[in-house]
């Protein structure tokens, strides 16, 4: 365009003036990567062009926080503004850029909408920023305006039924639509409103009046030379243009799947199947490569050639097959009979594998084969059977024999299960109507479990086992206490003594003093020793009385350092009292505590949950002596419960063939209880499984009625069941069993097999049915 001196100073002094663009008013005026792209973006680059004048264009921001920052001066010139609106008239105002119409976006089953006149009282979304909205608000109060931030809100709003439609622009709304053609949403164009605004213009500060009329001068010669009416040609007639945001959802959705770039895959674009090929070209900024072709255009002509080939094919395969057929039937019939008889053989039925004939020889001898392969992989797996089982056996009895407080208990347990289990298959109650072993490997399986299910017991010592008093440990230490008692009996008689020596006056009250004292410390050790016993449940006040009586002291002269084992020297502190030195009659000394040396953990999928003492063991006299009920402290309890765990370690590492993976979970679970607070993984009942619930009853079966332990009388049937039954109604073991314990009454053949006549009486059945 041919400018005047006035113009060319005026572009020469002219800075780089700053205008809007928004992000994304397809077609009018938006981004991508950073670029503007759209009606007016190619407007103003032509008027640069035209005129020389140089414009930044500011993106990245909403159409409110435009307006915002061209109110703060940050913007020079704001475009794509409705003309006569409230911005345009404080401002300075250009010409206009465009007209357009107006119009709704609305789901398909909405009642046909031509004017404002026809909204009524529906909800209406807008975007944020509209300058028109109040004086539509003002002429139509019955209405209900939404403000949304994006196009994206406002149509998930629309499709959710929130709102009855969105007003905008027609050409902007037009390209949204065809977006979210899949959700049911379609374009209603208004009519010619006056408070639809359809000229749109840019606004300026005053200070660039000068600029605006070049601008003016400038859009009157694009407008006279034909290149406004091309430019809206090609945003809002072309067919070709969505410049950069995808008109389906489908397309969006693959650039959110980086596994799937750089393959075909499929998904249907406009309703119709496509394949789509999509790969990321640029990471700064990031670009993609979509390609997008019909699936039939690409599959008609190979579904063509694969229909002739096919049908050619089958053709001659109706001609062939009855002769190939007739031809390999001699051949391939005693394969298939052989190929029979070696499935037997992988499903471990020797016994049912025969010798077939044939019209070959070949085959004659193969099947010969097959069949002595067969008897030899019988035999040898009998004698692996048999061996495996007898060192189960071994372990259960050297288990016993380790201890004679174990009695034979890991030999009577899998009996009594084994009698119990196959009550359960027999039984036809609701309980175990279901239950029933597949086959003599499942019943090989549970009989294995019972005669390991101690085997972790081959670690504990037999001292904690044993231990029968609270100051056990491989000895029982009340007698170091006694020795402590009779101490202070000497130093009172010692004391009186020297007391008449000096007040031979007062000889008689001392030696009242003296008995006093001596029947005190009788009394004293009584205590002591029957709370050694741990028959009684300790008290709080027992407990208070036994810190009294443990604060006496004695004085030690020799040095109890003398005589200890490497290990004892180590757990000694370092500082060394001056001998003589005062020590009290009970107490928890540093020494007395054995130290873990390593970490106690265990793998997760072990399931093991429990809760790990700080030490090994502590040994102290008070700490020990001050346990509530029995003669265990909670170090000596984990040890003994942690039989399960070695024995879960044990089982773990021993590759069982599949037909007995199961023997380490049946044999370590008979500790669990129904309601979930046995040890060592805390399973519930609906966790435990017919066979294990059934090992656990008779677990506690035998131990209740087992004879031949020497810390505890053997228990009467009567005296078992009365047990066993309260577990039962604590949930401890499964009432269910527990009935069929008795229902069956294998609790009686049992009894007969191997309990004493003194311990068979009479039992009331009635009351735990």
């Amino acid at each position: 365009m041919p400018l005047t001196d006035e113009e060319i100073t005026l572009v020469v002094d002219s800075p780089l003036i700053q205008l809007s663009n928004q992000s994304d008013w397809e077609p009018l005026d938006f981004t991508i990567a950073g670029e503007p792209y759209g009606l007016t973006a190619d407007l103003f680059t032509l008027i640069s062009d035209a005129t020389g004048l140089q414009f930044q264009f500011v993106n990245g921001r909403t159409w409110g926080e435009l307006v915002e920052d061209y109110q703060s001066g940050k913007i020079d010139i704001l475009q794509s503004v409705a003309k006569g609106s409230n911005l345009a008239t404080e401002q300075l105002e250009g010409d206009t850029l465009y007209t357009v119409d107006y119009a709704l976006a609305t789901r398909k089953d909405e009642e046909s909408i031509s004017s404002l006149d026809k909204l009524g009282e529906r909800y209406i979304g807008v975007l944020d920023g509209w300058s028109i909205t109040e004086a539509i608000q003002e002429a139509y109060p019955e209405l209900t305006i939404y403000y949304y931030d994006s196009y994206e809100e406002a149509f998930k709003d629309l499709v959710a039924q929130r709102i009855s439609a969105v007003l905008d622009i027609a050409e902007v709304l037009q390209t949204k639509v065809e977006r979210e053609r899949d959700k049911g949403i379609t374009l209603q164009i208004l009519d010619e409103h006056n408070l639809l605004p359809n000229r749109f213009t840019y606004v300026a500060r005053k200070e660039l009046e000068p600029y605006v009329h070049l601008i003016n001068r400038s859009l009157k010669h694009l407008e006279k030379t034909g290149v406004v009416a091309q430019l809206k040609a090609k945003w809002f007639e072309s067919a070709h243009e969505t410049y950069g945001h995808f008109a389906n959802q489908a397309l969006l959705d693959k650039l959110t799947q980086p596994s799937q770039f750089g393959t075909i895959t499929q998904a249907n674009v406009a309703d119709t199947p496509h394949f789509i090929y999509v790969d990321k070209v640029s990471d700064k900024p990031d670009e993609y490569l979509i390609i997008s072709i019909p699936t039939q255009n690409i599959l008609d002509k190979a579904y063509r050639y694969v229909v002739f080939n096919v049908m050619w094919t089958l053709g001659t395969l109706v001609i062939v097959l009855p002769l190939a057929w007739f031809v390999s039937a001699p051949l391939s019939n005693p394969i298939k009979r052989l190929v029979i008889e070696t499935k037997k053989i992988k499903h471990r039925q020797y016994n049912k594998v025969a010798i077939h004939k044939s019209s070959i020889s070949e085959l004659n001898e193969l099947s010969t084969s097959i069949y002595d392969m067969a008897q030899s992989l019988e035999q040898f797996q009998r004698s692996q059977d048999e061996f495996i089982e007898s060192v189960i056996q071994l372990v259960a009895k050297t288990i016993d024999e380790k201890s004679p407080y174990t009695g034979a208990h890991c030999l009577r347990v899998p009996e009594l299960a084994l009698m119990l289990v196959k009550a359960a298959e027999e039984d036809d109650s609701k309980a175990f109507k279901n239950f029933q072993f597949e086959n003599d490997d499942q019943r090989r399986e549970f009989r294995i479990a019972a005669w390991l299910h101690d085997c972790g017991k081959i670690t504990t010592p037999e001292y904690v086992v044993d231990k029968g008093t609270k100051l056990e440990t491989n000895y029982n230490r009340i007698n170091e206490v006694r020795m402590r008692f009779e101490v202070l009996w000497r130093d009172a008689e010692i004391e009186v003594l020297k007391q008449r020596l000096d007040n031979p006056e007062r000889s008689e009250p001392l030696m009242t003093e003296l008995n006093t004292r001596r029947k005190e410390l009788m009394a004293q050790f009584d205590f002591v020793a029957k709370t050694n016993i741990g028959g009684e449940f300790l008290s709080d006040e027992d407990k208070r009385n036994l810190n009294e009586i443990g604060g006496q002291t004695w004085v030690r002269h020799f040095d109890d350092r003398l005589g200890l084992s490497p290990v004892e020297e180590l757990r000694m502190p370092k500082e060394r009292p001056t001998l003589p030195t005062t020590e009290t009659l009970l107490s928890d000394k540093v020494q007395h505590v054995i130290k873990r040396t390593t970490e106690v953990t265990f793998p997760p999928e072990l399931e093991i949950k429990v809760d790990v003492p700080e030490h090994q063991y502590n040994l102290g006299e008070l700490h020990n002596l001050s346990i509530s009920r029995g003669t265990l402290t909670p170090e000596e309890r984990y040890k003994i419960n942690e039989h399960m765990i070695t024995g879960i370690k044990m089982l773990d590492s021993i590759p069982f063939p599949d037909y007995l993976q199961n023997v380490p979970r049946i044999a370590t679970t008979h500790h669990e209880t129904m309601k979930g607070t046995g040890y060592p993984r805390k399973l519930k009942g609906e966790e435990l499984s017919i066979p294990e619930r059934v090992l656990a009853v008779a677990d506690i079966f035998e131990a209740l009625t087992a004879g031949d332990r020497p810390y505890k009388k053997a228990k009467t049937i009567s005296q078992s069941l009365n047990i066993l039954h309260k577990m039962a109604l604590d949930e401890h073991v499964d009432i269910e069993v527990f009935r069929l314990f008795i229902r069956s009454k294998i609790y009686l053949q049992y009894a007969e097999r191997f309990l004493s006549e003194e311990q068979i009486d009479e039992v009331d059945e009635s009351q735990y049915l």
